[in-house]
């Protein structure tokens, strides 16, 4: 079986914040700069605490766009993303995904004390040799 750590891209290769250093106008560049479409926030100790993805930009320029110099990142924020487990393998991922409600193109990689450790992306598992 496949694991998720043949798949997944680490920290270094991926677009991630601290809650406190995200703002908006950061938030928008590693979105635009790792062109995932998402950007992923953790707390100092590396805990996730959310993704944001374009769609949810999209929604705060929506909800805020009278006054977009007062988006914060909790309009932003998604803090409860479907995530997966590192040591998961693909069969438990794609049933993971199946039992969503609507699309997903990303899954936050987590450890079992919730610490990012990367993230999968469908197209890293198409591209792959599966």
């Amino acid at each position: 079986k496949y694991k998720l750590s043949d798949f997944m891209w680490g920290m270094d290769d991926i677009p991630v914040l601290e809650e406190k250093q995200a703002d908006f106008l950061q938030i928008l560049e590693k979105i635009e700069n790792y062109k995932f479409g998402f950007c992923l926030i953790i707390n100092k100790e590396g805990i996730l605490q959310g993704i944001i993805t374009n769609a949810d930009v999209r929604k705060a320029l929506i909800d805020n766009f009278s006054q977009l110099e007062r988006i914060r990142l909790a309009d932003l924020l998604n803090t409860n993303p479907v995530i997966v487990e590192e040591n998961a393998n693909v069969i438990e991922l794609l049933s993971l995904v199946k039992k969503q409600s609507f699309p997903i193109s990303v899954l936050p990689v987590v450890d079992s004390n919730k610490k990012l450790t990367g993230v999968v992306t469908f197209f890293n598992l198409i591209k792959g040799e599966l």
